[in-house]
């Protein structure tokens, strides 16, 4: 009995150590671009973006963040990318002003 108990032992110290790998998206955007259309003072931004998924299928969050006048506004979408699969998305924003100044946006994503 305690040979069979001896051969148990050392045969479980030579099992290689299991690890477990997950993987995750690994979203890019590829493509970003705005349109701008007006009326009188107000304006509306449409920013677009491709998202590329280069990891395991999953969620992935997209930021949009619109910068005018010291002022930053966000929005963000929730999208399942499988691999390989892109998206195209867009979000506007109405919160700027033709006579705010200049206006920069920045689209970026990650795994949720």
């Amino acid at each position: 009995m305690l040979m069979i108990a001896s051969f148990i032992v050392s045969n479980l110290r030579s099992v290689p150590d299991f690890k477990v790998e997950v993987n995750r998206p690994q979203p890019v955007v590829i493509s970003r671009r705005s349109d701008r259309s007006h009326s009188d003072i107000k304006l509306r931004v449409t920013v677009y973006a491709i998202v590329e998924n280069r990891g395991g299928s999953g969620d992935v969050v997209v930021y949009f963040d619109m910068m005018q006048d010291g002022n930053t506004y966000t929005r963000t979408k929730i999208v399942t990318l499988e691999p390989t699969e892109s998206k195209e998305l867009e979000v506007t924003f109405d919160e700027v002003s033709r006579l705010g100044g200049q206006i920069e946006y920045s689209v970026r994503a990650e795994a949720k």
